[in-house]
């Protein structure tokens, strides 16, 4: 009787422990879902200002590599062809 008892608690664990997995996931999907418009960058691609500050770059960690932003061509000046 002690190992049916053991094998009892140990599937009843197990089954707490995927319902518990398998609803925490439908949360976490329910909560990020609203996020998949914040994600994008709406100015182009992240960059480094001349001060050093990250640009269009909304999450708290950011690309190492990532290129300085174009600056705008002064009043009067033509602007660079790409």
């Amino acid at each position: 009787m002690q190992i049916v008892k053991e094998l009892a608690l140990g599937v009843a664990t197990c089954a707490l422990i995927l319902g518990l997995a398998v609803g925490s996931n439908a949360l976490l999907d329910r909560y990020l879902a609203g996020t998949d418009k914040q994600a994008t960058a709406q100015g182009g691609t992240a960059c480094v200002d001349a001060g050093g500050a990250w640009k269009n770059w909304p999450w708290p960690n950011v690309p190492t590599l990532s290129p300085p932003c174009a600056t705008p061509p002064e009043p009067g000046q033509p602007a660079e062809k790409r």
